[in-house]
C-alpha cells in the first residue's frame, strides 16, 4: 500500500464515520428482525416440547450456524440496542470533523434540536459554530456542580479575546451568590485591565453601572498614591470625571475620615483653578470643629493670596457674617520693625475709595475698632496726605473723636498739625477731673493740659523725673 494510501485525511475520517453510521443502523434493522424470528421459534419449540419432541431434534435456528440449547439465548445480542448508544461516539467524531471545519458539506454532521442528544468528555477542535434556531433554545448550555475554572474554560494563547460574544448583549453574566459578581474580569499579568468597555454616541457609556439599591460603580485600590475610580479626557478638551446628583445630594460626594474630601488640581501655569464651583453659591464649606474653618484657602508659593473674593455692584467681595463673633478676623505677620515700614504686614488691609469701611448700629460700639494687646503699641493708626487728616472723626450730635487711656489719641504730622479739630459746638473739649488743683503724683510730660474739677487749666512745662516732680503753670483766663 502506498503513502498515499495510508494518509488518513480528516475528509476521509468523516466519510467512514458516516459509512459506519449507516452500517450500525442497518445493523439495528437486522437485530429487531431476529428478535423477531427468534420469538417465533421460541414458541415453536415450545409447542414440539408439548407434542413429545426430543430436545436433540430440533433443527437450528434460522439465521445461525450453531446449534443452540433449548435454555441458551437465542442471540448474540441479547436486548435492544440503542440508537443513541450506537450513534453517539461516531456522532461526537462527526461534530469534531465539523468543528475543524474540514467536511465539504457541513450538513453531513448537522443536529437541530429534534436529534437525540450528542454526549463526549472531551473535543478537541480549533473552530466549533453552534446555532438556536428557535425561541427559547439556548446554542451553548454549561454545568458546573463543583468549584473550579468553570463550566466553560476558553483560552487563547495569543492576543485575541478568550471568548467573545455577539448579539443585542454580547456577554450576559448573573449570578445569584451574595458576594460575588455577574461578570468577573481578571488580568495575571504584570500591566492590564480587569475589565474594559467601549462604548459608542454621546448617550452611550464605556461602562454602565446600575443598582437600584446602592451604588452603581464601585471602585477599590490598595495602592498607594492611586485612586479608586480614576476618570481621563483623551481628547482637547472635556471631563475627566462627572457626577450628576438629584435633590439635596451633590453630583460628587468625597470622604475621607483621615484626610481631604475632594482635592482638585489645575493648571500651574494657565488662569484655571484647582476647583471651580458654579451655582447660586458658588462653593459653600461647612464645618463642625472648634477652631476649624468652613473655607480655608493657603497659597504655599512666594507670593499670593489665600483667598480672593471679587464681588460686582454694591456688593463686597468678601462677607463675614457672625451673630455671635467677629464678622471678619485678619491675622498678619508678628514681629514687624515699625510702622510704616516695608515690612509691616497688616492683619487687615484694604483698598478703595475708601480703605476700610467699618459700620455698627450697637450703642456705645464703634463702627471701627483698634486695639494693642501688646506691651506697647497703637491702637489705630491713620496716615494721611497732602491736607488731609492721618484720622478724621465726624460727629454731627456728639464727639467726632474720642481719646481715653495713656494716649487716647496720638496725632503725629512731619510737617503739618498733629491734631485738628472741628465742632459746630465747641472744637475741643477737656473733661474735668474729680478734685481742684493741679495732679500732685504720677508720671507727666511737658506740653501736658489739664483741667481739675473746678474748670482751671494747668499746663505741664517740666517732665517729671524720678527725683522731681513735674512742674505746672496754671493757665490765667478773663471771665466774659
Amino acid at each position: 500500500m502506498g503513502v498515499q494510501d495510508n494518509e488518513l485525511t480528516l475528509e476521509g475520517l468523516a466519510q467512514k464515520l458516516e459509512t459506519q453510521a449507516h452500517r450500525l443502523e442497518a445493523l439495528e434493522h437486522e437485530n429487531e428482525r431476529m428478535r423477531s424470528e427468534n420469538a417465533e421459534l421460541r414458541h415453536k419449540v415450545s409447542a414440539l416440547r408439548d407434542s413429545g419432541t426430543r430436545g436433540g431434534e430440533v433443527v437450528a435456528l434460522r439465521g445461525s450456524d450453531e446449534h443452540r440449547d433449548q435454555e441458551e439465548p437465542v442471540s448474540q445480542v441479547e436486548g435492544r440496542v440503542s440508537r443513541r448508544s450506537l450513534l453517539s461516539k461516531a456522532g461526537a467524531a462527526a461534530v469534531a470533523a465539523v468543528a475543524a471545519g474540514t467536511l465539504v458539506n457541513p450538513r453531513e454532521a448537522k443536529a437541530d434540536h429534534s436529534d437525540d442528544d450528542i454526549q463526549a468528555l472531551q473535543i478537541y477542535t480549533h473552530f466549533i459554530q453552534v446555532l438556536a434556531s428557535h425561541v427559547g433554545l439556548r446554542a451553548i448550555e454549561a454545568f458546573n456542580t463543583a468549584d473550579g475554572e468553570g463550566a466553560i474554560h476558553a483560552r487563547n494563547s495569543g492576543s485575541g479575546p478568550g471568548v467573545r460574544g455577539l448579539g443585542g448583549t454580547g456577554v450576559w453574566g448573573s449570578s445569584s451568590t451574595t458576594g460575588h459578581s455577574g461578570v468577573y474580569g481578571q488580568h495575571t499579568g504584570t500591566s492590564g485591565f480587569g475589565v474594559v468597555g467601549d462604548g459608542k454616541g454621546d448617550t452611550g457609556a464605556g461602562v454602565l453601572g446600575r443598582n437600584d439599591g446602592g451604588g452603581g460603580v464601585w471602585g477599590q485600590s490598595s495602592a498607594t498614591g492611586y485612586a479608586g475610580v480614576s476618570g481621563e479626557h483623551t481628547g482637547t478638551s472635556g471631563f475627566g470625571v462627572v457626577g450628576d446628583g438629584k435633590g439635596s445630594a451633590a453630583g460628587v460626594l468625597g470622604r475621607n475620615p483621615t484626610g481631604t474630601g475632594v482635592r482638585g488640581e489645575g493648571s500651574t501655569q494657565a488662569e484655571v483653578a484647582g476647583v471651580r464651583g458654579i451655582g447660586k453659591t458658588g462653593m459653600w464649606g461647612s464645618s463642625i470643629r472648634t477652631g476649624y474653618s468652613g473655607v480655608y484657602g493657603q497659597h504655599t508659593g512666594t507670593s499670593g493670596y489665600g483667598v480672593v473674593g471679587d464681588g460686582t455692584g454694591g456688593s463686597a467681595g468678601v462677607l463675614g457674617r457672625n451673630s455671635s463673633g467677629e464678622g471678619v478676623r485678619g491675622v498678619g505677620r508678628t514681629g514687624v520693625s515699625g510702622v510704616g515700614s516695608d515690612d509691616q504686614q497688616a492683619g487687615v488691609k484694604g483698598e478703595g475709595p475708601t480703605g476700610v469701611w467699618g459700620l455698627s448700629s450697637k450703642t456705645s460700639y464703634s463702627g471701627v475698632y483698634g486695639e494693642h494687646t501688646g506691651t506697647s503699641g497703637i491702637g489705630t493708626t491713620g496716615i494721611g496726605k497732602g491736607g488731609d487728616a492721618g484720622v478724621l472723626g465726624r460727629n454731627s450730635t456728639g464727639v467726632g473723636v474720642l481719646g481715653e487711656g495713656t494716649n487716647g489719641v496720638h496725632g503725629t504730622a512731619s510737617g503739618g498739625y498733629g491734631g485738628q479739630f472741628e465742632g459746630g459746638r465747641a472744637q475741643l473739649r477737656l473733661v474735668p477731673a474729680g478734685s481742684a488743683g493741679k495732679p500732685t503724683s504720677g508720671t507727666h510730660q511737658k506740653g501736658e493740659m489739664y483741667m481739675d474739677s473746678a474748670g482751671t487749666l494747668f499746663v505741664c512745662t517740666a517732665t517729671s523725673t524720678s527725683t522731681a516732680a513735674a512742674k505746672w503753670r496754671k493757665v490765667t483766663t478773663t471771665a466774659v
